[in-house]
């Protein structure tokens, strides 16, 4: 009987410390819900709510902004190179529009389609995922643009039928331009429908 107390209490410690493991297992388990459910939260408050502060300056809310956009979407070195070389396409494109010349025109909407199609690429391809931290965003995100970016391809074919079906001439360029503006300005009434002329112009 004398023998058998050790073996005994070696059991009953052994039972309490698979008791504590199992306490300690059950407590890391529950931080990293609570870690989930924070990380879920934060993402919800990203999809729901873009960082607007009414107080702001619109100078420092225009560079908060750009300051989101660029941590959210804009840390790969490739895309700020795609997006460095479509900006310098952007610019030639301002410069033959301000020509006043419907074939200018056309050819800056052709080369702009082209740098738009270079610049969301740089995020759809090069970009980890980041549709959580673009929503503090006023504008597009990446999913968003990419969806732009197809409306813009079906164009072509919706300008075939058209020519098919109808005569009203208008060119594929001239379509585009429609698009564009209804894109541009359909996403500024929104936001100014939201919250109001200033930040509507962020």
């Amino acid at each position: 009987a004398t023998a058998q107390r050790p073996w005994r209490g070696g059991r009953r410690a052994g039972r309490v410390g698979t008791q504590a493991d199992r306490q300690a297992a059950g407590s890391a388990t529950m931080g990293k819900q609570q870690e989930q459910q924070a990380a879920a939260a934060a993402a919800e408050g990203y999809r729901t709510k873009p960082v607007v502060d009414q107080s702001e300056g619109f100078i420092a809310a225009v560079m908060r902004q750009k300051q989101i956009d660029h941590e959210a979407s804009h840390s790969n070195l490739c895309n700020q190179f795609l997006h460095l070389l479509s900006s310098a396409l952007f610019v030639v494109d301002y410069w033959w529009v301000c020509k006043g010349n419907m074939e200018y025109l056309e050819l800056a909407m052709y080369t702009g389609l082209f740098s738009l199609i270079i610049r969301q690429a740089g995020h759809y391809i090069f970009e980890p995922p980041c549709h959580d931290k673009e929503q503090a965003m006023l504008g597009f995100d990446t999913q968003n643009k990419v969806r732009i970016v197809l409306l813009f391809a079906v164009v072509p074919a919706m300008v075939i039928l058209q020519a098919l079906t109808s005569d009203l001439d208008i060119s594929l360029a001239q379509a585009w331009l429609v698009v564009t503006f209804s894109i541009v300005f359909g996403r500024v009434a929104l936001l100014w429908y939201r919250y109001g002329f200033m930040v509507s112009m962020h």
